[in-house]
């Protein structure tokens, strides 16, 4: 299991660090992430390709997740946060410090996200975090790519 923590949050993911490659998991049990998540949650999210944020003082009780899996012919991850944690920075603190990860455990040198033109919320929290647009390509949606080698040494420590 891969661990981490921020100032507020503890991440946890059943993926697999492969040789600098980081690689699908096993699908946890939901004992292993010691919570109890909605079965919708767990399909639509699939867990093994997940990092889950929780509250560090609560284990218990998760916050926001971050998912990466192949699409298209590249990772991209796609993020989303719990409703009653919503505008309260969690995203940004969780987005940062898994592209520290990333850039300090993989050979990963840019992470992607496709995100839809009318998610504001996402648009924002990936612009704090230092992805750029690139393009527009699918329908309503655009490109934003973040440069591990450099663009993240000028993000704001979030934690």
């Amino acid at each position: 299991m891969i661990f981490f923590e921020t100032e507020r949050l503890t991440a946890r993911s059943n993926m697999l660090l492969n040789e600098g490659e980081l690689c699908e998991g096993v699908i946890p049990e939901v004992e292993s992430l010691e919570v109890s998540l909605s079965d919708r949650y767990r399909m639509e999210y699939q867990l093994s390709n997940s990092f889950v944020f929780f509250d560090k003082n609560r284990i218990d009780v998760p916050i926001c997740y971050i998912s990466y899996f192949k699409k298209r012919d590249i990772y991209e991850l796609h993020w989303e946060t719990l409703e009653q944690f919503k505008k309260q920075g969690y995203m940004t603190e969780a987005l940062t410090a898994f592209a520290k990860w990333m850039k300090e455990n993989t050979e990963k040198e840019v992470l992607w996200a496709l995100i839809d033109s009318n998610n504001v919320p996402s648009l924002k929290t990936a612009q704090k975090c230092g992805f750029r647009k690139t393009e527009d390509n699918i329908s309503g949606t655009s490109w934003y790519k973040l440069v591990l080698e450099y663009e993240l040494d000028v993000i704001k420590e979030v934690f």
